[in-house]
């Protein structure tokens, strides 16, 4: 529980802090309901991590890894792609923690894009600790019901997604 804490706690404190990059003079009410609504999501996220129904959840805060892990992507010879894994386990698997409220195939839908990229900085880890291609799995945990969304990346999905964003970075 106290991990979790932690994690929630960075999270708002991330949130506030972009609210005071951006506050103008005279918005501190904005700020405050920022806050305010940082501390409920958070305050209901707790409470439902408690539930029956979100086991599975808990189950993937207790195994071995690292919270808010910072990746760096090269993209051909011109691109830095930046990110942040929520959850980076020890065997490298990727855990994604998503609030969205809705059907969970619509969900994992929404996000298979940016799961893709994160198996692709998972796999260009590996390639460059000399270990062979492999899969890559994305675990996606819906904290508004509980469900754990697994993902499996192949060698060919990883390339894909490596060419679908260098086409996209690419300047015509």
């Amino acid at each position: 529980k106290n991990e979790q804490l932690r994690y929630l706690a960075g999270q708002a404190r991330q949130l506030l802090s972009e609210s005071f990059d951006e506050e103008e003079p005279g918005e501190g009410s904005r700020v405050a309901g920022e806050a305010g609504k940082v501390a409920e999501s958070s305050a209901a996220i707790i409470a439902r991590l408690g539930e029956p129904t979100h086991a599975a959840v808990r189950r993937l805060m207790a195994v071995p890894g690292a919270a808010e892990v910072d990746f760096a992507l090269p993209v051909g010879n011109q691109w830095l792609v930046t990110g942040r894994f929520d959850r980076l386990l020890d065997n490298g698997d990727v855990i994604d923690w998503k609030t969205d409220r809705g059907d969970p195939r619509e969900i994992r839908d929404r996000y298979r894009g940016q799961m893709g990229l994160y198996a692709l900085a998972v796999s260009e880890a590996r390639r460059l600790r000399g270990e062979g291609e492999s899969g890559v799995f994305v675990k996606l945990a819906l904290l508004s019901t509980g469900d754990v969304i697994n993902l499996e990346y192949t060698p060919a999905e990883i390339a894909s997604s490596r060419l679908v964003l260098e086409q996209f970075l690419t300047i015509p």
